[in-house]
């Protein structure tokens, strides 16, 4: 492929969103359980298991909310054990199963619960648009796909036809509520690996879902006008209440049992391996995701061009080192330069697209 063929692919982590969004909480991090322990007091064995992920994080509490590791806890809860059946576990450990999935989603939720985008945030997706480039996310949140579309309606380089829409933005055919509108060509392409916040499979499919039974459900977009409010009950009625996501575990079979996942994750293969510029933001390389880990090494081509961009305290040697170590495993020749330790919200990578 020419060079003027490729183009600059951005991989997002949780570190990206929470640059913008400090609310936005980590994989292992405080949570508001009241729930949860509710629902497992009379479930021995669900209760055990929630009891041994809150000593493993040393019983610690901050403003009421428990740390725990949710991929952690979800690993145990979706994963089981050999032992589950005679503990006759399977339906003790839905119940926490579903409600510590709610309350995952309902945090991220609360991180911008007004909806507002920050305009440095705004900026951030100004510069993704002006280069055209795809982004690769593993995050649920919509609130880049907020910022994208409100700068894509807006006066922005429209010279340069930078344009992205929910409907043909997402690297497949995602509808709306409402039908109103035409698939559009964007210029750049958002690919979210574990699902979506604001997406929504159509009530009574079955999975592994066909790709054509999603709905995207975006407060910020004119085909949910009416939908949280008026007369939007009736759309509603035709979706499953919960959204579409792969629940933050080491062992994802949706990654091979959903039609739409394996899309998607098709799409992020192709879309690297034409990369000439790859810039990961706020992603820490857990050592523990290999699906992830064996995409990167598997579609990132020789000779191109690798940055990372990630957070870490002024002075704080170790932090530095130990994230230099994790993609130094995966990409043996990363030299220092090629890390930028100021964040994303401080990076001068937006204005370099």
């Amino acid at each position: 492929m020419s060079e003027q063929g490729r183009k600059t692919v951005l991989v997002l982590g949780a570190g990206f969103t929470k640059a913008f969004f400090p609310k936005a909480p980590l994989v292992e991090d405080y949570y508001d359980l009241g729930e949860v322990k509710q629902k497992v007091q009379s479930l021995a064995h669900a209760q055990k298991i929630l009891n041994a992920e809150l000593a493993a994080c040393g019983n610690e509490q901050r403003e009421g909310k428990d740390k725990v590791n949710m991929e952690r806890l979800m690993t145990r809860l979706h994963g089981g054990m050999p032992y589950d059946r005679d503990m006759d576990a399977e339906g003790q450990l839905r119940i926490p199963r579903v409600c510590l999935q709610q309350v995952l989603t309902g945090a991220i939720a609360f991180a911008n619960p007004e909806h507002e985008i920050p305009a440095p945030f705004l900026d951030c997706a100004a510069g993704v648009l002006r280069s055209h480039a795809d982004c690769i996310t593993f995050n649920y949140d919509d609130f880049l796909d907020h910022a994208l579309y409100e700068r894509s309606v807006g006066p922005v380089y429209p010279e340069r036809h930078c344009w992205w829409d929910p409907k043909g933005g997402y690297g497949f055919h995602c509808r709306g509520l409402s039908e109103g509108g035409v698939e559009s060509r964007c210029s750049t392409r958002l690919l979210k690996l574990h699902g979506s916040l604001n997406w929504r499979v159509i009530r009574g499919a079955s999975s592994p879902y066909p790709v054509d039974c999603y709905r995207h459900c975006s407060q910020w977009h004119p085909s949910a006008s009416g939908f949280f409010g008026g007369h939007g009950a009736l759309l509603e009625l035709g979706l499953e209440p919960q959204p579409f996501v792969v629940p933050p575990v080491l062992t994802k079979g949706e990654l091979l049992r959903e039609p739409l996942l394996e899309l998607l994750w098709s799409e992020a293969f192709r879309a690297l391996a034409r990369a000439r510029l790859v810039i990961f933001v706020g992603y820490s390389f857990p050592p523990s995701d290999f699906a992830a880990r064996f995409l990167f090494t598997e579609a990132i081509p020789d000779g191109c061009e690798i940055r990372v961009v990630n957070y870490a305290a002024e002075g704080d040697e170790q932090q530095k080192e130990r994230l230099k170590a994790a993609y130094r495993q995966v990409f043996p020749g990363l030299e220092d330069e090629q890390f930028d330790f100021a964040g994303a919200e401080n990076s001068p990578i937006w204005d370099d697209l």
